[in-house]
């Protein structure tokens, strides 16, 4: 599915997009009223405990390009994978964009699937070297500290709890930000020109698994 939407602009576009439990906000400079930002969000698996998974995004631009269509066509070549309890799956949230202006996606929030676990531990405290101590956390395993470690380097954030269960039914993170953009990381995602291969940007997320399933 394709999202356009009319962008109302002060001095920075700001817009929100919902596909499905996802949510991205995006932002461009600007100084006047834009019509038609064309983002697609494509998410997958790319590894399970660390071990790489192959899935392949392939983009299909032909239709696009001869405006027969009006977005590309976005395949993932999959074969399912089975996953254990307190196994990790690595998911990568890619998005690009078809639209005419460069932009930057200000933010990400993601609703936890059923059957799978955002690990946060309170107790954790950070050294002044910048690195993560686990030492009031005694419950959590060594995978446990490796996904927290992960997520918090693409800067994952807890953004609703269950009040009942007390676990993060929503996160968010601003890693693709402009205000976090550095020389060895850049965040603008460039204007779709037809001559080139449609720009992407993406982040990471470890969650962990709680119910048995098949991805």
């Amino acid at each position: 599915m394709k999202i356009k939407y009319r962008l109302i602009i002060v001095v920075i576009v700001f817009c929100m997009i919902i596909m499905g439990k996802k949510t991205i906000y995006a932002e461009n400079q600007l100084e006047e009223e834009q019509n038609g930002f064309d983002l697609r969000l494509i998410n997958y698996i790319s590894a399970i405990n660390e071990q790489e998974i192959k899935r392949e995004v392939k983009v299909e631009t032909g239709e696009l390009k001869n405006r027969t269509k009006s977005t590309a066509d976005y395949k993932i070549s999959k074969v399912p994978v089975a996953v254990e309890n307190g196994d990790y799956i690595t998911f990568k949230f890619r998005i690009y964009n078809e639209g005419e202006k460069d932009i930057y996606v200000k933010e990400i929030t993601e609703a936890i699937p059923d059957g799978l676990e955002f690990v946060y531990d309170n107790d954790i405290t950070v050294t002044e070297n910048g690195d993560l101590n686990f030492e009031n956390s005694k419950d959590l395993t060594e995978k446990d500290k490796k996904a927290i470690e992960y997520n918090m380097s693409q800067l994952w954030t807890t953004k609703e709890t269950d009040q009942g269960t007390n676990k993060i039914t929503k996160i968010s993170t601003e890693y693709l930000a402009k205000e976090n953009e550095i020389s060895e990381k850049q965040t603008m995602v460039k204007a779709y020109n037809k001559e080139e291969e449609i720009s992407y940007i993406e982040v990471g997320l470890m969650l962990k698994v709680v119910v048995r399933r098949r991805f």
